[in-house]
C-alpha cells in the first residue's frame, strides 16, 4: 500500500514537472540565422522550397477569432556584396518587399496598404509595410518585414483575421520585432 501511494505520488510529481516544463519554455521558431519566440497557439513548421534561392517555413494558429498565419522566408544572396552601408540595405529591402507584396496583393481584393518603414530587427536593417484587404472573401490584416542580413535575407509575413481583436495576431507582430539574429547560420 505504501509503495502505491508512494509510486502514484511520484508519477504525479513527474507529470506536473513536465507540465510546468512545458509552460515554462516556448517553442523557438528557427530558420538560418533568424530565430524568434513562437507565441502560444501555433503549429508548424510547415516547411516549403519556393525556389532554390529560397527557404518557407510557415505556422498556423487556429485560435479565435480567426486563423493567424506566420511565414518566414530566407531568401539566398550567394553572390551579395558584404560591404553595402544601411542606406544600400535599406533600398534593397525595400525593393524585395515591395516585390513580395505585388505577389501577396494579386491573391487578395480590396487592397490597402500603408508606406514602407524602415525599422531595425535584431540590431540589423529591415523594413515593414501593414496592409488590410480580403483574401478569399474574409478581411483580413497584416505586418510584411524584410530584414537584409547580406548573403541571407528573410521575408516575414504575419496575417490573420481583421474583423474583430485578434490576440494571437498581435503576438506575432511582436514576436517578429524580438527576433533575434545569429552571427552565423547553425549548423
Amino acid at each position: 500500500m505504501k509503495c502505491r501511494a508512494l509510486l502514484a505520488a511520484a508519477l504525479f510529481l513527474l507529470q506536473t514537472c513536465a507540465v510546468a516544463a512545458d509552460v515554462a519554455t516556448p517553442a523557438v521558431a528557427r530558420l538560418g540565422r533568424v530565430a524568434f519566440e513562437l507565441p502560444a497557439g501555433f503549429t508548424g513548421p510547415e516547411r516549403a522550397k519556393p525556389n532554390e534561392a529560397s527557404d518557407m517555413d510557415v505556422y498556423v494558429s487556429r485560435e479565435p477569432p480567426a486563423p493567424t498565419l506566420l511565414q518566414v522566408t530566407r531568401v539566398s544572396v550567394p553572390a551579395a556584396r558584404t560591404d553595402l552601408t544601411e542606406e544600400d540595405k535599406t533600398y534593397i529591402a525595400t525593393n524585395f518587399l515591395s516585390g513580395f507584396l505585388q505577389i501577396f496583393s494579386a491573391k487578395t481584393t480590396e487592397w490597402s496598404l500603408d508606406a514602407t518603414e524602415p525599422i531595425r530587427l535584431g540590431g540589423h536593417v529591415a523594413v515593414r509595410a501593414r496592409w488590410t484587404g480580403k483574401l478569399r472573401g474574409l478581411p483580413v490584416r497584416g505586418t510584411t518585414y524584410f530584414l537584409v542580413l547580406g548573403k541571407e535575407n528573410f521575408c516575414l509575413q504575419a496575417f490573420g483575421g481583421a474583423m474583430q481583436p485578434n490576440a494571437a495576431l498581435e503576438a506575432t507582430f511582436n514576436a517578429i520585432q524580438a527576433l533575434q539574429v545569429s552571427a552565423e547560420a547553425p549548423q
